[in-house]
């Protein structure tokens, strides 16, 4: 199954299940937990991927910083570091998120509809970290560029960075919503 032009773990684990796996889909009232656990085994896994886009982006700005002060072009710089940090701190929030996890016999009763919901935000970090990352990949060396075209550069990318945060906003408030139901 694709979605938004990748691909859609969630049908992976559920092609990838172990036979011991197989037989709890067919036990009565332990088969919707089984199904819970596939789709947050796939947001780990979704998430994780997200963290490293994240990561490699991170790698390339630093690289760049580095190649900026070796150069000399220092005003940049504050502003390629708020960048940084934005990222890094995006990356681990979405690395160790709340899975919306319940247990098998937990008080708090999650849907599919839910954890799906859930998913499909973490989906769409995948889009945005790769866009920073194509944005990023297709910089020329940064000490040929001009400070105005580096600083383009790095807004687009934050613009990207905090669109991501404001989807992270909505899902928090979905795992939120969880919680009180």
């Amino acid at each position: 199954m694709k979605q938004d032009g990748g691909n859609d773990i969630r049908s992976e684990v559920e092609d990838n299940r172990s036979i011991l796996k197989k037989i709890q889909i067919l036990v009565p009232g332990f088969s919707g937990y089984r199904q819970k656990e596939d789709i947050r085994i796939a947001d780990q896994l979704l998430r994780s991927q997200v963290s490293g886009i994240f990561r490699n982006c991170i790698t390339t700005l630093e690289n760049m910083r580095q190649s900026l002060s070796q150069c000399f072009k220092m005003s940049n710089l504050l502003s390629l570091a708020d960048l940084i940090s934005l990222l890094q701190a995006l990356g681990g929030d979405i690395m160790h998120a709340e899975q919306g996890y319940s247990g098998f016999a937990a008080p708090i009763k999650i849907k599919n509809a839910s954890l799906d919901r859930i998913y499909d935000f973490d989906f769409s970090f995948v889009n945005s970290g790769n866009e920073i990352k194509n944005l990023l990949g297709a910089t020329a060396d940064p000490c040929s560029m001009s400070d105005q075209e580096l600083s383009s550069l790095i807004a687009k990318s934050k613009s990207f960075a905090l669109q991501c945060r404001e989807s992270w906003s909505h899902r928090l408030e979905e795992i939120e919503n969880i919680r009180v139901k």
